[in-house]
């Protein structure tokens, strides 16, 4: 009996997930990729930026994503300039319009470890999908309440593929903006990751800081 009502009040502490935006909200996601092994250590920089926007019959919500840096055997190396960013668009129902068409496996699994776990149809969109063909294993997530925060909700997070030989695994922790369910800050430690366009794994850390965050008046 116990246990039941502990996990009760759990659920009742438990942060609304969903993405509750409006036309006129913007910011960007600046995200630091890490990859550390015996052949490598690299670090990548990149952006999303995210506004909504009204259309006609609808609001959009528009997501622009681009490298901004890599940094390699101490050397750092700007995004080549005149690349324009790839962009996706969904309406706050979460239906795409634009549907990406990709190959790139290795980093679609990294990605889809870092996903957060969104209640509703709405959620942040891909940009490294995988061909039709391709059938990825599974993956389980247990996303928790971080009880050793008092302050604030802290979601911590662990992540393992359903693979016998060397599965990708994760533990992080995430906070959400208290309003609109935006990912303000986040980080994971990930081991035996797929290196993206080369070979073997390695340890990767991912961070994540919302910047520029303005958001439309709310009643």
């Amino acid at each position: 009996m116990l246990s039941l009502l502990a996990a009760v009040v759990l659920t009742q502490k438990m942060p609304d997930t969903s993405l509750r935006l409006q036309a006129g909200d913007s910011w960007t996601a600046a995200y630091t990729y890490h990859f550390a092994g015996e052949d490598i250590d690299l670090t990548q920089r990149e952006q999303i930026k995210y506004s909504v926007v009204r259309e006609p019959a609808r609001s959009v919500l528009i997501a622009e994503w681009q490298l901004v840096e890599t940094k390699t055997d101490g050397e750092t190396i700007p995004a080549p300039k005149g690349i324009k960013p790839m962009v996706r668009k969904l309406t706050l129902d979460g239906e795409n319009l634009n549907p990406p068409v990709g190959d790139d496996v290795a980093r679609h699994r990294i990605e889809r470890t870092i996903a957060i776990e969104r209640k509703g149809n709405l959620s942040e969109p891909s940009f490294f999908p995988v061909p039709p063909y391709v059938r990825l294993v599974g993956i389980n997530r247990i996303v928790e309440l971080d009880s050793r925060v008092k302050d604030k909700s802290v979601l911590a997070v662990s992540v393992e593929e359903t693979v016998r030989d060397k599965p990708l695994k994760a533990v992080g922790y995430y906070t959400l903006h208290p309003t609109t369910g935006i990912l303000e800050q986040g980080q994971w430690t990930i081991t035996n990751a797929p290196i993206p366009g080369g070979s073997g794994l390695c340890d990767l850390t991912v961070a994540v800081t919302a910047k520029n965050l303005k958001l439309a008046p709310r009643k």
